[in-house]
């Protein structure tokens, strides 16, 4: 999860600065600085007695309504800065715990963890890119593992299904908001083996492939990009077993 951002640490400075300069303008115009501020701001300097006094005091008067309002103002944004910081310290603690989750040797765990962070990345658009890159390496990481299929039932095609937490993985990388995808920024599935995995209906825009067969086995994936489908004559890379579609 992301840290303070610069411009944020400049704010908050500006905002202490901004506190002192107040607070000193205030004591100083409290004190000996009404009379300064009543000659040289009001253009009045012949009042004596309680016509001063009574002067004095207005200029006080509007310089505590003046510090009243910046104070009001100064309580307002360390409210927001506090709501800010609880629910960014909320998401960083879901975050953790879905992470948790996404190692866990149980299916139904690692699948909460991998819907988990889904959700992060809906609700919070900077954590986005750091979520499908996490998404991605599990699926990069895993997807060669030697473990039996979790698949329980008869099979109809020649090839074992994906494995299910894959799946998941590869479902949410699909069904992403596109738009919040950093620029120039593509989601690496580099070396993944997907074969047979659904890909029905989703966005795999910005999205690097696995690479050329034989690097990577795509056959029976279903919805993969065109660019995804060369031959491997078409790839530059050696036959690995039919052709895709047989």
């Amino acid at each position: 999860m992301e840290g303070v951002s610069p411009w944020r640490r400049v704010l908050q400075l500006a905002v202490l600065l901004t506190v002192g300069i107040v607070t000193a303008g205030l004591v100083w115009v409290l004190g000996p600085g009404a009379a300064w501020v009543l000659e040289h701001f009001d253009g009045v300097d012949d009042l004596t007695g309680k016509d001063l006094a009574a002067a004095l005091d207005a200029v006080r008067g509007r310089a505590l309504a003046i510090a009243t309002g910046l104070i009001a103002l100064v309580a307002v944004y360390y409210t927001a800065r506090n709501a800010a910081t609880a629910r960014q310290g909320h998401l960083t603690d879901r975050y953790t715990k879905a992470i948790e989750q996404l190692g866990s040797d149980k299916l139904d765990i690692r699948l909460g963890g991998i819907y988990a962070l889904e959700r992060i990345a809906r609700d919070s658009a900077r954590d986005h890119s750091t979520i499908m890159e996490v998404l991605a390496s599990f699926i990069r990481e895993h997807s060669r593992d030697d473990v039996a299929p979790d698949h329980e039932g008869p099979v109809t095609s020649p090839r074992q299904p994906l494995r299910t937490d894959l799946q998941a993985a590869l479902t949410v990388i699909g069904r992403r908001v596109v738009r919040q995808d950093l620029p120039n920024r593509r989601i690496d599935l580099t070396g993944a083996k997907l074969t047979g995995a659904l890909l029905f209906g989703a966005d795999l825009t910005g999205v690097q492939s696995p690479g050329p067969r034989p690097a990577v086995d795509l056959y029976e994936v279903v919805g993969v990009p065109a660019e995804w489908m060369s031959t491997p004559e078409e790839a530059g890379g050696e036959t690995a077993g039919e052709p895709a579609g047989e």
